[in-house]
């Protein structure tokens, strides 16, 4: 999931500082969820697909 996510944010050309800012949350919080340090939930899936706009599915 990881790589799948940050291969998409920077396919779309977004920081993750970005990306922490479109869902709510922290760039320190947004990395360890990105990097796997901290369990991301579906919900928090479903938001940043939704924001950066890619499928949840194809990618997650």
């Amino acid at each position: 999931m990881k790589t799948k996510l940050q291969e998409v944010r920077n396919r779309k050309g977004l920081s993750q500082e970005q990306v922490a800012e479109m869902v709510g949350m922290t760039q320190s919080n947004y990395s360890r969820k990105e990097n796997g340090f901290t369990k991301m939930f579906q919900p928090e899936w479903e938001l940043i697909a939704k924001k950066i706009r890619c499928f949840f599915r194809r990618y997650f």
